[in-house]
């Protein structure tokens, strides 16, 4: 199945003195930043700064503090609860990396990695299409489905039961897959290509490879794809259903399930994999736990300091395109790992990077308590409602909100220098993640929401709040 890079409609500029106010999940059509989230540098450019050097009368984000506590009522009715452990503040040097993009080759590289996760499996050409013995399977397949849920019985074995409010929207989609399938089997050949493992254009201007493989109880879908600057290889089984696993720890990272006997034979699994794949810069940042699943997030790590997982944030989702055209950004790169009964169900390997240059070893940074005052600063906008001209008060959150902070963490993030379209470069910031609950969204028992969402994120270097939506 051919992989295609969607755009994102774009809005009028909107000028904000924090990062933006809605949680961004997709990546976004962007033109370069143009302005600061946080005006008063002193003077001084972010890029003198990131030449300078911390001395030995600089300590910058050292600190002793192992966590931080930290509460305020706002009089909204919106409250902040700090709670979280500091992780990355004994670094003892903090560089500033340059980047550019990795990509993937054909032939050999495609092949070492998916005999890895597929082996003694044939893998083909042509992802999506299916043989004639194929279709007419999954066509007996689909009508074992249609009579398990018209007689209340999980679709699948060790699914969960359609409830009744949703039966009959499901067997029409059944139906609608056999007559689907029905359509392909006078077209359909009688056997598939073997994989070539080679990369071609496609449409869009992107080089794939398209590959699917079968098994007697799944079908897996494996795609690589080169785009101007961004990058995927994906496989998912089709036992893949997150739906059906639920969640009990979120985000969380390893170290919280060091007594969880399964999760460390899981994980010693899947590190081989991400070594065997030649990834050897990453590590584990991040982690979810559920039903009998895992779902395992990579980052890179450099000298001790890691980059940081954010899988939601309180960003920008787009900018205006008002002072000249509209740019890709080019997100993080992370390597995301997700297995069910101890196998892997997904891969995928977002946006690989190569470092090009280490522009400073040990940048100065600002110290923890100035951190700590401007978290404060950012907070105290983000939970004050606005007046607006009608007399009412805009707020972020539609309903009173308690934003609770569970983690913070000195790691990497990628950002792009201003005015540039290319220059992206891996730099210290402070984020401050966790989760928010209200009368809609309450606190869920045996549940640990952990590091769901990024609040603010925090340059090291000069202090700015850096939007992630914008990555500046």
């Amino acid at each position: 199945m051919k992989i295609k890079k969607y755009d994102v409609n774009i809005g009028r500029t909107v000028t904000l003195t924090i990062v933006a106010l809605a949680i961004c999940l997709l990546p976004a059509c962007q033109s370069t930043p143009g302005s600061e989230a946080v005006a008063n540098k002193g003077g001084t450019t972010l890029e003198e700064m990131m030449r300078i050097t911390a001395g030995p009368d600089h300590a910058g984000p050292i600190s002793d503090e192992q966590a931080w506590k930290y509460s305020k009522d706002y009089d909204s009715g919106n409250r902040l609860i700090v709670d979280a452990a500091l992780y990355g503040a004994g670094s003892q040097k903090l560089p500033v990396l340059s980047l550019s993009p990795g990509k993937y080759e054909s032939g050999e590289p495609l092949r070492k990695i998916v005999q890895l996760f597929c082996p003694d499996i044939k893998i083909y050409d042509q992802g999506g299409q299916l043989t004639k013995q194929q279709l007419e399977q999954e066509i007996t397949n689909v009508k074992q489905e249609i009579f398990n849920v018209e007689n209340d019985l999980p679709p699948h074995p060790g699914g969960a039961v359609i409830p009744k409010e949703r039966k009959k929207h499901y067997i029409e989609g059944l139906y609608q897959a056999i007559d689907d399938y029905e359509q392909q089997l006078p077209t359909a050949p009688e056997a598939l290509n073997e994989a070539s493992y080679q990369l071609a254009a496609v449409g869009d201007g992107s080089l794939q490879s398209n590959m699917n493989a079968y098994t007697d109880d799944a079908t897996i879908y494996i795609d690589f794809v080169n785009w101007d600057m961004d990058s995927l290889f994906m496989l998912k089984s089709t036992l893949f259903d997150r739906e059906n696993v639920g969640n009990y720890e979120l985000y969380v990272m390893p170290e919280s399930l060091a007594g969880d006997a399964e999760f460390l034979q899981t994980r010693e699994k899947i590190d081989r994999y991400v070594q065997d794949m030649g990834i050897n810069y990453m590590s584990l940042s991040s982690v979810c736990k559920g039903k009998g699943s895992y779902s395992f997030y990579y980052t890179r790590t450099y000298n001790g300091l890691q980059e940081t997982y954010v899988d939601s944030f309180i960003g920008t989702t787009a900018t205006a395109v008002d002072n000249g055209p509209a740019i890709y950004l080019w997100n993080p790169e992370y390597l995301h790992i997700e297995t069910l009964n101890g196998a892997v169900v997904m891969v995928e390997w977002q946006n690989r990077a190569e470092i090009t240059n280490v522009d400073n070893e040990n940048v100065r940074t600002k110290p923890w308590n100035e951190i700590q005052e401007i978290f404060n600063t950012q907070m105290d906008y983000l939970l004050t409602p606005e007046p607006v001209s009608n007399g009412n008060n805009k707020s972020v959150f539609i309903e009173k909100t308690d934003v609770h902070i569970s983690r913070i963490e000195l790691g990497f993030a990628k950002i792009l220098m201003k005015d540039s379209q290319n220059d992206y470069k891996l730099i210290p910031v402070w984020s401050f993640m966790g989760y928010k609950t209200s009368a809609s969204l309450p606190e869920q028992e045996g549940v640990s929401r952990g590091a769901e969402v990024c609040f603010i994120t925090i340059n090291a270097i000069d202090g700015t709040a850096i939007d992630r939506g914008l990555m500046y």
